[in-house]
């Protein structure tokens, strides 16, 4: 009875819901209880209801208290439907909760479940060998969480046995992506890209999901001057911040002075050799930035 059962479900299209072990072991109790009833003597206290009851879930379990059991053939054989209907059941029931764990771990491998991750470094792009190095390097010093965004043509997450890193795929312009990240909620946001012009349309997207993030981005031509600009000696971050703003709709999203790449606060003086790291509608030139830091002085 219960495999023809079973195959049934399966034709309606219920053996991969959470209904097949429910719909078998309520079947298995309405049709073993009158059984058992028939089979055995008034006497038997088997068949009360909360007897009966107690009975059947420790049959049906396979752990069989012996507190009650049947005395006749008949009874017998009720028995052992209602252990083959039990195993039937738990079978269903465990083979459910393995395709839902395989389903949840295939979509953490396929990158497209949300993390749950706070306090995080999210790393949007993908490198073979250049990420596995980034990630080693920002891991050196403590292990803590990483979150890895890459774009959807990486089909599976290329670090399975790094624990510490979570995986998630897309279209990386896309704010959804960072949020499936946890963006909002991480510390630190290391934008890897392919190229420059894609590293600006990333850093853009990161800002907006989490304006308060500290946004590190990595250059491909660190030769380019175009691309991070030299400022005069001792001057306060606060005014190249305010002067690039005013002057080119820019904003500085990091700073690169003694081998550090820092935030640093707004009256924190930055020395000659110090590095920004910005983004704006466009490129700027030494003249340009030169020209908005003094900018302000000058009008003050």
């Amino acid at each position: 009875m219960t495999f023809v059962l079973t195959r049934i479900a399966r034709r309606l299209g219920l053996g991969r819901t959470w209904a097949l072990p429910a719909l078998i072991i309520t079947l298995v109790f309405v049709t073993s209880w009158p059984l058992m009833v028939w089979s055995e003597p008034a006497a038997n206290d088997i068949t009360e209801p909360g007897n009966y009851w107690w009975w059947f879930a420790v049959t049906a379990s396979t752990v069989g208290y012996g507190d009650f059991f049947p005395t006749t053939t008949g009874g017998h054989l009720v028995g052992v439907y209602v252990i083959v209907g039990g195993i039937v059941t738990l079978t269903a029931l465990f083979t459910r909760i393995a395709v839902v764990i395989d389903n949840a771990k295939g979509r953490r491998m396929k990158g497209q479940a949300a993390l749950d991750m706070s306090g995080h470094l999210v790393i949007v792009g993908y490198t073979p060998d250049r990420t596995e190095r980034l990630i080693d390097e920002c891991t050196a010093e403590g292990r803590f969480q990483v979150a890895l965004c890459a774009w959807g043509e990486v089909g599976e997450n290329p670090m399975p046995e790094r624990r510490e890193v979570g995986f998630v795929r897309g279209d990386l312009a896309d704010v959804e992506v960072l949020r499936r990240a946890g963006a909002e909620r991480a510390d630190r946001v290391l934008i890897d890209a392919r190229d420059d012009n894609e590293a600006l349309t990333l850093t853009v997207t990161a800002i907006h999901v989490n304006p308060d993030v500290h946004t590190v981005v990595t250059l491909r031509d660190m030769t380019a001057a175009r691309n991070m600009s030299y400022v005069d000696s001792d001057v306060p971050f606060g005014r190249i911040q305010e002067g690039l703003g005013r002057g080119h709709t820019t904003t500085v999203i990091a700073v690169r002075a003694g081998g550090k790449v820092l935030n640093p606060g707004w009256d924190t003086k930055l020395s000659g050799d110090s590095i920004l790291y910005y983004v704006g509608d466009r490129r700027l030139s030494a003249d340009d930035i030169v020209g908005a830091v003094r900018r302000p002085a000058e009008s003050g």
